[in-house]
C-alpha cells in the first residue's frame, strides 16, 4: 500500500513508563484522522503501576495491554518487548503496515525505527519536548509530535469551539479578555488543559496561545483584540 494519502495502515507502540501525563485520546484522533486511515495494531507495554495509571484510556481506545514486570529494579523491558512486536508485525502483520508510531522517549527505539525506515516505513515518534530536537531521533523518524504539542492542540480546539459557541467568528479580532471578564460567570464554563495543567486564568492561557501561535493579537486603542489562528 502506499504509504502517502488516504487509508494507511498504522501500528501504535506505547511504551508506558517512558511517558507520562499523555493524552492518548487527542493522539488517536489525529491519526485516524477522521476516519481516513486504519488503526490496525494498538500495543501498550509496562509494569504494573504505570498500566493502572492509564488503563481507563487504554481500555476505550481498545490496546492490547501487556504487563512486564521488572526483572531488575528501575529496569524497564517495555523498550525490548515493544521493538520485537513491532519487527514481527512488519514481517508477519497483515494487512501490511505503512506506519509505525512509537509513544516514548528513549534512545532504545532508535534501532527498530531506524531499521523500519530503511524497508520504507513511515515513522513517527511521540516524546517530551525536551528529547524533541535530539539528532539521533531525526535521523530515524519521518515525524516527530512532542505530547506538549497534542496538549495545546487540543486546548485550542476546545477554544475554538468554546468561542464558536458564543458567537465569534473564526478570523474576527475581538476583545477577548474583556469578554471573557464580564460574561464568563455567565457562560457554560470551561476548564483548559495546558502541558497537563488545569488553567481557569483566561488571560494567562490567551497569553499562551498566543505564544504559541494559536491566537494573534493586537492592540486597537487601550484594548488588546485576538482572532484564532486556524491551524
Amino acid at each position: 500500500m502506499s504509504q502517502t494519502g488516504d487509508n494507511m495502515n498504522i501500528a501504535v507502540y506505547f511504551d508506558l513508563e517512558n511517558i507520562t501525563n499523555f493524552n492518548l485520546s487527542e493522539l488517536m484522533k489525529i491519526l485516524d484522522d477522521n476516519g481516513k486511515n486504519n488503526i490496525t495494531v494498538k500495543t501498550a507495554v509496562g509494569n504494573s503501576p504505570s498500566i493502572t495509571n492509564y488503563r481507563e484510556e487504554l481500555k476505550n481506545q481498545n490496546f492490547t495491554i501487556l504487563e512486564a514486570p521488572h526483572l531488575v529494579k528501575k529496569k524497564n523491558r517495555a523498550d525490548i518487548i515493544l521493538s520485537v512486536i513491532a519487527y514481527e508485525d512488519f514481517i508477519c502483520h497483515k494487512p501490511e503496515i505503512d506506519q509505525f508510531v512509537f509513544i516514548a522517549s528513549d534512545s532504545d527505539y532508535t534501532y527498530i525505527m531506524d531499521k523500519l525506515k530503511r524497508q520504507g516505513k513511515t515513522i513517527w515518534l511521540v516524546c517530551k519536548e525536551e528529547e524533541k530536537e535530539k539528532e539521533f531521533f531525526k535521523t530515524c523518524t519521518n515525524k516527530i509530535i512532542s505530547i506538549e504539542e497534542i496538549v495545546i492542540k487540543k486546548t485550542h480546539e476546545d477554544l475554538k469551539k468554546w468561542l464558536q459557541k458564543h458567537g465569534f467568528n473564526e478570523g474576527d479580532f475581538k476583545t477577548l479578555i474583556h469578554y471573557f471578564n464580564n460574561e464568563w460567570k455567565n457562560a457554560d464554563k470551561l476548564v483548559f488543559n495546558y502541558n497537563e495543567k488545569k488553567i481557569k486564568n483566561l488571560k494567562a492561557l490567551l497569553a499562551k496561545l498566543t505564544e504559541e501561535h494559536y491566537l494573534e493579537k493586537k492592540k486597537e486603542d487601550s484594548n488588546y483584540l485576538y482572532k484564532i489562528i486556524d491551524v
